[in-house]
């Protein structure tokens, strides 16, 4: 009902199409039916049919929310925001992974304060002073860099939560988010629960970064957090 509202004519024109291809199909059989005699391509008809004619179901509303649900509950995501979806990226036959998150790491590239404050939703100043302190840290890639200004910029655990997601790191780079965890977490003179929530957010959300968590924290080396850096 959405499309014929959003482009009628378009909606009409395919429609048309439609029906002109059953009535083609119609025409080369014997019966009329035996080529259309698909349950896909009869539930399709009578979708078309009823856009068409302006019918819809009472229930259908209810019934896609609750299925869309249920899936993201699955998924653990019922406290995410997701934010900045993209109609295109939605409409993508080859999503893949968590689609619906950005992958654009191109921000960091140079370390524009200005173009990571951007993405990250944080201050200009307070992410160039946190860029020049993950470099003393050792953060010599992009990933790490992003994943340490959004931990040490971040309302609080929730929103940190939500903006580590979003990064939508490629590949394997999502296992530095425990590394500079770790990092962040031995560095303080005093112990920050803050890092601890976190992480407990993460594991619970991808059993990856569980895994992740257990192995680095076998390098830990509790004398001094500036060994964990050497190690990961």
């Amino acid at each position: 009902m959405k499309l014929r509202h959003d482009d009628p004519v378009a909606m009409k024109n395919f429609i048309l199409s439609v029906q002109n291809r059953m009535n083609e199909l119609k025409a080369t059989s014997e019966d009329g039916k035996s080529n259309i005699n698909n349950k896909r391509m009869e539930f399709m008809l009578e979708t078309i049919c009823n856009i068409k004619n302006n019918k819809k179901s009472p229930k259908e509303d209810t019934l896609q929310y609750a299925q869309i649900n249920k899936w993201l509950q699955k998924l653990r995501v019922e406290d995410t925001v997701i934010r900045g979806l993209k109609w295109s990226k939605l409409l993508d036959p080859d999503k893949s992974g968590h689609w619906w998150l950005s992958s654009n790491m191109a921000f960091l590239a140079d370390n524009n304060a200005e173009e990571v404050a951007a993405r990250i939703e944080g201050d200009v100043l307070e992410v160039q002073k946190m860029l020049q302190l993950a470099a003393t840290l050792g953060m010599n890639t992009d990933a790490r860099r992003a994943i340490f200004c959004v931990i040490m910029t971040s309302v609080d655990v929730l929103d940190a939560f939500q903006k580590l997601l979003r990064l939508d790191l490629p590949g394997k780079q999502d296992r530095d988010i425990m590394r500079v965890i770790l990092i962040c977490c031995l560095r303080e003179e005093l112990f920050n629960k803050y890092y601890t929530i976190l992480a407990s957010h993460l594991c619970k959300h991808d059993k990856n970064q569980k895994y992740t968590l257990q192995v680095k924290g076998k390098y830990v080396d509790f004398s001094t957090a500036w060994g964990l850096v050497l190690t990961i």
